[in-house]
């Protein structure tokens, strides 16, 4: 594994000349609430990348409402789940997710649970308290709790999305490099990092966005890389 086993250290002294991160964000975030480890509790990420094998039920509550939220309820339509639902403490304005991708979620039969923020999860459902939002006298719009409105959301699955963060393999492993407080790795408008001769892009850099965004900053990189192997062919490798 490139990180713990093999490091960007050896990979340079073995001749390469430039390193490319684009190691994405593969750990969940977590609701930090009581229930997140029962057994009917899954991440999005987990369940995306191999969803036949899950038995989640006929009622399904996806936490979240970026577009990650949106795929896992597609997609457990999509496998058989007769009710799917998506809980989110804010309305529809607020949420991360692209108009055309929450359109279509709608059209595939997915109902909103809005203005729900979850409080604790059990095997039989969610455990929510209802929001509200308010603006104070700056303008500024904040989303808080109503006092003695909690309430019980039955179901037999429950599907956590609230986005992802990077794993540290490398950066735990390897010396130099600067990162941000959401763990993801700090590079300049070319996609250089802080440790010479190593660029990165797509999540690892942005956080979770889309494939066009990735792919369209990774010409930026590879460009980059092309011109820095160049520059510096006496100093690493032939």
């Amino acid at each position: 594994m490139i990180g713990p086993v093999i490091t960007i250290d050896k990979l340079f002294s073995d001749g390469y000349k430039a390193v490319f991160l684009g190691t994405g964000v593969w750990n969940a975030k977590t609701l930090d609430i009581k229930g997140e480890t029962l057994g009917n509790v899954h991440f999005a990420i987990d369940y995306l990348k191999k969803p036949a094998p899950y038995r989640l039920g006929n009622k399904v509550c996806i936490i979240g409402a970026g577009n990650v939220a949106m795929d896992a309820a597609r997609t457990a339509k999509a496998n058989g789940v007769q009710d799917v639902c998506i809980m989110y403490r804010k309305g529809f304005e607020d949420m991360s997710a692209t108009k055309t991708e929450i359109k279509e979620t709608v059209e595939d039969g997915v109902h909103f649970e809005l203005f729900k923020a979850p409080l604790e999860l059990f095997e039989d459902g969610v455990k929510f308290i209802e929001t509200n939002r308010v603006v104070d006298e700056n303008g500024k719009a904040r989303t808080v709790p109503i006092e003695g409105s909690e309430g019980f959301y039955a179901c037999d699955s429950i599907i956590i999305a609230v986005g992802q963060t990077p794993r540290n393999n490398i950066v735990a492993n390897n010396k130099g490099f600067e990162t941000n407080p959401k763990g993801l790795l700090v590079v300049d408008d070319i996609g250089h990092t802080s440790v010479d001769g190593v660029f990165a892009s797509g999540d690892v850099v942005t956080g979770s966005r889309t494939v066009v965004e990735a792919v369209n900053f990774a010409k930026i990189a590879a460009e980059s890389i092309d011109t820095y192997c160049r520059s510096n062919r006496s100093k690493r490798g032939k």
